[in-house]
């Protein structure tokens, strides 16, 4: 009894100066919460991204990575230089003007000739009439 006693006195005594010598990140009572005076952080402007172009909310859109051609004949010539390549035969591509888009694009779509033909307008720098055989479905997905 006596030793627990003498322990309690020595662990209270080494305690008493830590407890005494408060550092200023640190009061009684305050359990971690920022102070009214506490100086903030500097913020770094230099990172600044710039303004943020926000497409809107146009639809429909063609995402990146969607085939576009200039005419119907390209799509089915387009369709049908993939359909050759993977039967493992030489696929003629001279003259077929396709390409894939870079970024999300917004268009209109003009006409419809089946579930993979559909002629669209592109909302792009170029403004070009244009084909793609992306699934574009008739309503807005919610």
């Amino acid at each position: 009894m006596v030793r627990v006693i003498i322990l309690s006195l020595v662990l209270a005594g080494a305690a008493l100066p830590a407890l005494a010598q408060e550092p200023s990140s640190f009061r009684l009572g305050d359990y971690g919460a920022p102070r009214a005076n506490a100086p903030k952080p500097p913020t770094d402007n230099s990172s600044d991204p710039g303004p943020i172009r926000i497409l809107g909310d146009r639809w429909p859109w063609l995402e990146p990575g969607s085939i576009v051609c200039n005419s119907e004949d390209d799509l089915e010539r387009y369709r049908a230089a993939i359909a050759a390549r993977l039967a493992g035969q030489p696929a003629p591509t001279l003259g077929i003007t396709c390409h894939r888009l870079t970024r999300r694009t917004p268009i209109d779509i003009a006409d419809r000739h089946g579930p993979a033909e559909t002629e669209i307008h592109l909302y792009n720098d170029a403004k070009q009439v244009a084909w793609t055989d992306a699934w574009l479905p008739t309503q807005r997905p919610r």
